[in-house]
């Protein structure tokens, strides 16, 4: 097992698409973060009367994202969003091309199991998910550092140990949340046995999720009777568990207030994710158990 999960990272390593992704990722969650400060700093706060508290409050919750500790909140849903996309295609194109090179044939008539295989693959997306995790919080801390200035009253929160442990958190909450679309990912290229056809599913549905469902889903909610009702549907789509589990592991509130129209719990979200992951693994262990590689 160690040596079939060596080999995955070596080809995870030396093939250009997971390094095409991860630099622009990297490139744009600092941009992100830097255009956000100099838009903050960019805000005329002198004036007088109610225009002047409006402009103080807008400069402050903007420059609380784009500073520390904030800016490791807003490094990390950049990343989490963005890298889901990444993390999604990687994987999909990973279990694929095996399919499509013939590579699974020659690997089984060496002796290596099916079942060792997969969860070889499933293991480096887990690694895969941990390291593009980190580096959202080495990149945050890195542009907030750039920036050099703490917001009134959260250098102490940065410093002590809850700074931390908030850290910890939105590691283990990033990984988690990256590894799905991993394993959707997987899933998707295992069962249709295709490179392509993985991509496409797994694409297709963050694309139906974040541009139509949602949308359609909260003019739901603003009914009554069934179409009330289907609006809970939302609370069931991965992107909204992720986005709440990331939330929740913000829990003293680093970087600028987000509102969420979808009411769900971190407990919730974390549960959801995990017994999502579970259920992937496990349909994707029986599909290559169970398919005729041959054909």
């Amino acid at each position: 097992m160690n040596k079939l999960i060596a080999l995955e990272w070596m080809k995870l390593r030396k093939r250009p698409l997971p390094w095409a992704w991860l630099i622009p990722l990297v490139l744009l969650a600092a941009a992100t973060v830097l255009l956000t400060y100099l838009g903050g700093s960019a805000i005329d706060d002198r004036a007088g009367g109610t225009a002047g508290q409006g402009a103080q409050m807008a400069r402050s919750m903007i420059l609380r994202g784009a500073t520390l500790p904030g800016a490791i909140i807003s490094s990390m849903n950049f990343v989490a969003g963005f890298g889901a996309l990444a993390l999604g295609v990687i994987a999909a194109l990973s279990v694929g091309n095996e399919y499509g090179w013939g590579t699974i044939r020659l690997m089984l008539t060496r002796g290596t199991g099916r079942i060792n295989l997969w969860v070889s693959k499933i293991v480096i997306m887990l690694i895969f998910a941990f390291a593009t995790a980190l580096m959202a919080v080495l990149v945050g801390i890195l542009s907030g550092l750039l920036v050099g200035t703490f917001p009134s009253g959260q250098a102490e929160e940065w410093l002590n140990g809850e700074g931390l442990t908030t850290i910890l958190m939105q590691l283990g909450a990033g990984t988690l949340a990256l590894w799905s679309f991993g394993l959707l990912g997987i899933l998707a290229a295992t069962f249709f046995r295709s490179p392509i056809a993985g991509v496409v599913a797994t694409l297709g549905y963050i694309i139906v999720e974040n541009i139509f469902l949602n949308p359609l889903l909260a003019l739901a909610a603003t009914q009554s009777g069934l179409l009330g009702g289907l609006s809970h549907i939302r609370e069931y789509l991965v992107g909204n568990n992720t986005g709440a589990l990331l939330h929740a592991a913000n829990p003293h509130s680093w970087g600028t207030v987000s509102l969420s129209l979808v009411s769900i719990s971190g407990w919730q979200a974390l549960a959801y994710l995990l017994i999502l992951c579970a259920s992937c693994i496990g349909l994707s262990l029986w599909r290559i158990q169970t398919a005729d590689v041959t054909e």
